[in-house]
Formats: structure tokens, sequence, C-alpha cells
């Protein structure tokens, strides 16, 4: 219920024109992600085509949020 879609992309120059317009991490609000997903897919672990997934996170203090994620 708290997933939104924003964007969709079918091309790698259309992923590279969302990549470069992404609002920065810092602008979001507190306990927000960002997901990207394949074709229809949400990003949940009860569906069955994630069920073998995986996950990638970074967790920082918010203050040091843009230098992990545009720095490293």
């Amino acid at each position: 219920a708290n997933l939104k879609k924003i964007y969709t992309f079918s091309t790698a120059e259309g992923f590279w024109s969302v990549y470069h317009n992404i609002p920065l991490v810092s602008e979001i609000q507190i306990r927000y992600s960002y997901h990207l997903m394949r074709e229809q897919r949400r990003p949940l672990w009860e569906e069955p085509y994630n069920c073998n997934g995986g996950t990638w996170k970074i967790k920082c203090y918010k203050q040091d949020t843009v230098t992990y994620m545009y720095h490293t």
C-alpha cells in the first residue's frame, strides 16, 4: 500500500535518464527507500519471483548519506 511507482524504462538510455534525475538520498524522508525492479514486479519478499532474491543495504547516519552514496 505504501509503494508508489515513479519511473519506468525499457532501454539503457532510459535507465541512465532515470538514474541521473532521481532525487538525492539526502532529500528523501527518513524510512523511505528506492527500489529498482524488473517489469511489473513489486519489492515484496512474499512474491514468488523474489523468494531467492537478495537485498543490498547501507545503513548510516542521515548527515552521512550523501558521502556514502555518491563518493564511494
